[in-house]
């Protein structure tokens, strides 16, 4: 398989140099989710963020999200009361997940409502913003096995060692990033 960097196909497969598993489809729909939640983005969020001169491109947010990041997740009570939380998330063929474990209640929030939302940041230097809804990943779910594998590759520990471990997946609806030097970020 052709990995893409966002402009021509690379020649090249997965390797320890270039741990990205992305696809051209991935880096699309990435791009396009970008785009859409800089276009929908509130006046004051455009202008505090310097959308869009000072936001990453897809093949800078999953350059820099190689491996795990421990971001600030929110999910809802059946009550409809927010609850946040640090925790570890993973980018994987352009998707977010988070891996836990089902006493988690974090799953058991997203069992009855699955909206989300996390933020991660570095100081005022980066912010990566996610809103959208989490899915429940268990073992006999298709794309499972891939997802622990990549935590097998990147942390030597499988979610199955904490109990009933699962993964949440986050569809996103918007994805705002800031940078305050982009260029500090590479795509490759």
């Amino acid at each position: 398989m052709a990995w893409y960097d966002g402009k021509r196909e690379l020649s090249h497969e997965k390797t320890l140099e270039n741990p990205m598993h992305e696809t051209r489809e991935d880096f699309q729909h990435l791009q396009a989710l970008l785009d859409r939640s800089i276009e929908q983005a509130g006046t004051f969020l455009r202008q505090s963020f310097q959308m869009p001169a000072h936001c990453l491109s897809a093949r800078q947010v999953v350059h820099f999200w190689q491996g795990v990041q421990t971001i600030a997740l929110a999910t809802v009570t059946s009550k409809g009361e927010p609850r946040a939380a640090p925790t570890g998330a993973w980018l994987f063929r352009g998707r977010f997940y988070i891996p836990t474990v089902a006493t988690a209640v974090r799953s058991k929030h997203v069992m009855h409502q699955p909206a989300i939302s996390f933020t991660y940041y570095q100081r005022n230097d980066l912010a990566i913003i996610v809103h959208g809804d989490a899915m429940i990943i268990r073992p006999d779910h298709p794309d499972f096995i891939a997802v622990e594998t990549l935590q097998l590759e990147r942390s030597g520990h499988s979610v199955r060692e904490w109990g009933e471990g699962l993964f949440l997946q986050i569809t996103a609806k918007t994805l705002y990033t800031f940078a305050r030097s982009p260029d500090q970020y590479p795509e490759d």
